[in-house]
């Protein structure tokens, strides 16, 4: 019901009916929700809610709720063909090789990873945008695997990061057989550029791209390639990575519009 009040400023009593979940859903509108601070509300099923909790149970070992299986179904959403990128950073977190070397390139995207990936130790991170350009993040992710060649290394680069300097030296870490997973966020835009035009209402689409397919390309050059557009694509992804026999791009397919800002 607060979810079409809130973006209508209708009360629509057909959207009061019974469901199962306990501990949230209301039926009434409290005089004192501050509706102008909420960003928005989301409906989930009990059905959805059910799965997740599930899920949790047997994957995570989690005895919760539906209540947090409904949390836990609506946070793993976006558009259809795309992922949420919240969610997957906090799966890669967990299913990423222990003892990584971590480089970003440059992106909007740079501070959530930052935020919610984390390194063994502040020496097995390197941010390679210090020039505040994209597209260096390949080359030196290169660089840290022959520095390093016992140790995985992790890159997380942006589509446009990954199309100034990465395409062609993929195929560099092929061929020298580097241990080297490369994370592209591609959210099929110059993200800084496309948040500034929303925020100043106007056309993003001189900022969208229709690339090619990553995983495609990766497989192309040698490597190892997975696209990842859901929450069961990720574990597809997450089960390459730890049998990879060399270089390997995940393709995080992303909403454009729902990429989180970046943290200053």
């Amino acid at each position: 019901m607060f979810k079409k009040y809130h973006e209508t400023g209708i009360f629509d009593e057909n959207e009061i009916y019974p469901y199962v979940t306990e501990g949230i859903g209301e039926d009434i509108l409290p005089l004192n929700v501050r509706f102008e601070v909420i960003d928005g509300f989301t409906k989930v099923t009990d059905k959805d809610a059910a799965i997740w909790t599930q899920k949790l149970s047997k994957t995570e070992g989690m005895y919760l709720g539906n209540s947090a299986g409904a949390a836990m179904s609506d946070a793993t959403k976006s558009i259809e063909g795309c992922i949420n990128f919240e969610y997957a950073l906090d799966r890669l977190n967990e299913a990423l090789p222990e003892n990584r070397i971590m480089l970003t390139d440059g992106g909007r995207y740079i501070t959530e990873v930052w935020c919610r990936v984390t390194v063994p130790d502040p020496k097995s991170f390197h941010m390679s945008d210090n020039f505040a350009a994209i597209g260096q993040g390949m080359q030196q992710a290169i660089g840290a695997a022959h520095g390093a060649p016992a140790r995985p290394v992790v890159l997380f680069t942006g589509d446009g990061g990954f199309m100034m300097g990465g395409l062609n030296e993929f195929n560099t870490a092929v061929r020298t057989n580097c241990n080297l997973i490369v994370i592209i966020c591609n959210d099929s835009a110059y993200g800084a550029e496309h948040i500034q035009m929303l925020d100043r209402q106007m056309d993003p689409a001189l900022t969208e791209f229709n690339w090619p397919s990553f995983a495609d390309v990766a497989k192309s050059l040698g490597g190892q390639g997975v696209t990842v557009t859901n929450p069961d694509e990720l574990e597809t992804a997450i089960d390459a990575i730890h049998t990879r026999q060399g270089p390997i791009i995940v393709e995080l397919k992303l909403d454009p519009d729902n990429v989180p800002r970046m943290r200053i």
